[in-house]
């Protein structure tokens, strides 16, 4: 039986439907081989081993190197004390030796997880201390700005690796992992150990009461999120062109969507590892990639991009977007950029979950094309339900309900948190496992999804590094809160940006308004760089007396909205 739910909202909208039909669709589940990810992608029949894997810059990597590098890495693994099961975190930004790394621990039996390469020591030492890491993988970029000696004091950590071949400067006593390639040669390694129940990645989503919870996701997990993807949009094989890596390898849409998914149908994944949206031209010119997954803010800065506006962008073939709503305004003028541009590609929006390996609604489909405003349909292998909160059982076509899903790419569990794993998952009178999500959407006959709306307040943004990232503000005013005594209240709200086209703004009470100074917000500043990564740290901090509420008694978050808005216009 389905437990009893507590009180959350429901929209109700007009019908479009008899009354009898229900906003259910139930799929049978996607079946998976008994192997690996590496024999899953890497070892398929048919493929060609002078296909090219990923690229880098002018670097290519093709399935032959990545085979003969995912044993050399394995070995040289093993050779540190890598065993089946451990827990690898990898701190990079994208690139091709993440790539190997992710193939090489697969083979192991190892658990990877790609880690925000611009998260706080405090947040990385957290991660480890919860994997029970001895060994963290780290970009020469990332070793500069990490102390590993201090990262020891506070976590289990006993030894970093440099991942890429270069050192990293002020870094001398992080070894470099390409030493260790030929060091271990030689040895002999039982490889390919495991099979599709293994835990084989953790990804990450974001809460509104602590730091993201880690996803454990096991090898079935990622092979039924790919062969799904791979008959929703009929990708064929062969190289037939590029796809722009957007999103950074921490979130599943950055990596199992992006680079898996593509790799296995034939697609080249282009790496942007200092990717900005100052720089988006760069790339464009540089790999000419036929798709791109991004998200609605990484678009509205696109079509505005002087540089962009001079190109001719007639390669871009399939342009999607997800991860927050994409209203019908900026839709049209994405398609009527890329139309004066060249394109023939027009816009898509899909809609993901970390949990369920990535995206899971998708738009993308040569045989039909999506309702206007849509998300898109549930994937191959995914069963899908609108329920009422209050009763747990499916609403109408055409009403809203809170969006929850049942498949073979479903998660395994929060990584040691019971209670939360608890929480989402429910079993229906057939036994079936359900994920309920906070989203709630509305459904038409065709079984197009519709987004209606959330119940946490968060926004998308890029950090200065260019990465995407959701911010919590919930959360972000917690950290506020806790930071100083002196603080009786606080609120956080999105303001446009024109370098990271949404950034947060706090609005702050003190318990004596006397004392706010330009001291006390530098101090507060302070103390949220070291709580929050670098794009969730508030870009102002103003001091108000009261915060307006509604007729409801809560925090009017839309007056404030327009008030962080006049203080940037002056």
């Amino acid at each position: 039986m389905e437990k009893k739910l507590k009180g959350y909202p429901s929209i109700d909208l007009p019908r479009q439907s008899a009354k009898e039909k229900l906003s259910i669709l139930i799929q049978k589940p996607i079946k998976t081989p008994n192997q690996n990810l590496y024999k899953f992608v890497v070892r398929r029949p048919r493929f060609n081993a002078c296909n090219i894997v990923c690229k880098c810059y002018d670097q290519e990597l093709s399935f032959y190197q990545l085979q003969m590098e995912a044993e050399r890495h394995a070995k040289a693994f093993a050779g540190i004390g890598v065993k089946k099961g451990d827990i690898v975190p990898i701190c990079t930004e994208p690139s091709i030796e993440a790539v190997i790394a992710f193939f090489a621990l697969n083979r192991l039996g190892a658990v990877s997880t790609f880690l925000n390469n611009t998260a706080s020591m405090d947040e990385i030492a957290n991660y480890v201390n919860l994997y029970d890491s001895k060994l963290l993988l780290v970009s020469a970029q990332c070793a500069q700005r990490l102390d590993k000696d201090e990262l020891k004091k506070h976590c289990c950590m006993q030894d970093m690796y440099i991942l890429s071949s270069e050192s990293a400067e002020n870094s001398s006593d992080v070894s470099l992992f390409s030493e260790q390639l030929a060091n271990y040669a030689d040895i002999q390694v039982e490889l390919d150990v495991c099979g599709k129940d293994a835990p084989a990645h953790i990804s990450y989503t974001s809460g509104t009461t602590g730091l993201p919870k880690a996803i454990l996701l096991s090898n079935e997990n990622i092979m039924a999120e790919v062969l799904a993807l791979r008959k929703a949009t009929k990708l064929m094989l062969g190289p037939k062109g590029n796809t722009l890596q957007v999103v950074p390898f921490n979130y599943p849409y950055g990596f199992i969507t992006t680079v898996l998914l593509h790799i296995y149908s034939g697609k080249t994944p282009a790496l942007t590892p200092s990717l900005t949206l100052k720089n988006i031209h760069e790339y464009l010119e540089m790999y000419k990639p036929c798709y791109i997954n991004g998200i609605p803010s990484f678009y509205k800065r696109f079509i505005h991009d002087p540089l962009i506006q001079k190109m001719d962008l007639s390669f871009i073939k399939y342009p999607i977007t997800g991860g927050d709503t994409l209203d019908s305004h900026l839709a049209n003028e994405i398609n009527n950029f890329f139309r004066a541009h060249g394109s023939k590609g027009k816009i898509s929006n899909g809609y993901g979950n970390g949990e369920a390996s990535g995206a899971i609604l998708s738009p993308a489909s040569v045989l039909r094309s999506p309702s206007p405003g849509s998300c898109g349909w549930p994937i191959p292998g995914l069963s899908v339900k609108l329920i009422d909160s209050e009763t747990g059982k499916p609403v109408p076509v055409g009403h809203s309900g809170r969006f929850c899903f049942s498949g073979t790419n479903v998660m395994m569990e929060y990584y040691r948190d019971a209670e939360a794993t608890e929480q989402v998952f429910h079993y229906d009178e057939d036994g079936r496992k359900w994920f309920y999500t906070d989203t709630y959407m509305h459904m038409d006959e065709k079984n197009c999804m519709f987004m209606d709306g959330r119940e946490r307040r968060f926004f998308i943004t890029f950090d200065e590094t260019g990465s995407a990232y959701k911010v919590y503000c919930d959360y972000v005013q917690k950290v506020i809160a806790e930071s100083i005594p002196e603080i009786t209240d606080c609120a956080v709200v999105q303001r446009e940006d024109e370098t990271r086209s949404l950034v947060p703004v706090a609005f702050v009470s003190l318990k004596n308004p006397e004392k706010w100074n330009a001291q006390f917000a530098n101090e507060l500043r302070s103390r949220c760089q070291h709580k929050l990564q670098n794009c969730a740290v508030p870009t102002e901090f103003i001091p108000i007396e009261e915060l307006p509420l509604t007729h409801a008694g809560k925090v009017d978050y839309r007056v404030l909205e327009r008030k962080a808005q006049k203080e940037v216009e002056g």
